[in-house]
């Protein structure tokens, strides 16, 4: 039996941004979950209760964490799946989890910046789990920053036309790998003694 399905649309989505200053919320319950097209979140916090998640359902969606509006954050799963892609901006505190199935790709807006990456002072540091080759975490257009404060980013997958910082997490592979270009290979076998390290991809 499937779960109920909830979706928000971009002028729900209107709706709810000014509404967030007077206490508005858009939860995914428990059993259930919210599907994201074409939607735009200026700061604001993507919550659930029980086994409720949100899920990207185009390569339209960004969360946006560069505006005065101020981090976006994430206390529910967020799944993305196929080969969609999610574009990031700003500050993000992942305090769930965001994860990765089949071919789609996080793509980092090089505006403002780029993306900072944290758990949101969540004690346990979030994950970013990449279940494919074929997935990325790469550039939206230019050369980007991505700094990575606290996440763990396992899995398989790509990182391209980023310079990404990390503060001073390692991405873990386990069985599998995470591609770096073979220049990178000193910098890696060094990471966990330095306090940051920066490297372009």
């Amino acid at each position: 039996m499937s779960r109920p399905r909830s979706r928000i649309s971009s002028c729900v989505l209107l709706t709810w941004i000014p509404s967030r200053a007077l206490g508005g919320q858009i939860i995914a319950k428990n059993g259930s979950h919210i599907d994201l097209s074409n939607d735009t979140f200026l700061g604001g916090t993507l919550q659930a209760e029980g086994s409720g998640a949100w899920v990207l359902g185009d390569s339209s969606t960004v969360l946006d964490g560069s505006t005065d509006s101020g981090a976006v954050t994430i206390v529910a799963p967020l799944e993305l799946a196929g080969g969609l892609s999610l574009t990031l901006k700003g500050t993000i505190h992942n305090e769930k989890g965001i994860d990765l199935n089949g071919q789609p790709a996080l793509e980092i807006d090089p505006a403002k910046g780029g993306v900072t990456l944290d758990s949101g002072g969540a004690a346990t540091p979030a994950k970013v789990v990449l279940d494919d080759s074929a997935n990325a975490i790469r550039s939206l257009g230019a050369q980007a920053n991505f700094t990575n404060v606290d996440n763990v980013i396992s899995g398989a997958g790509t990182f391209s036309n980023l310079i990404y910082w990390e503060i001073p997490r390692l991405c873990r592979g386990g069985s599998r790998s995470l591609t770096f270009p073979a220049v990178c290979a000193p910098q890696l076998a060094v990471i966990e003694k330095a306090d940051a390290w920066r490297r372009a991809y």
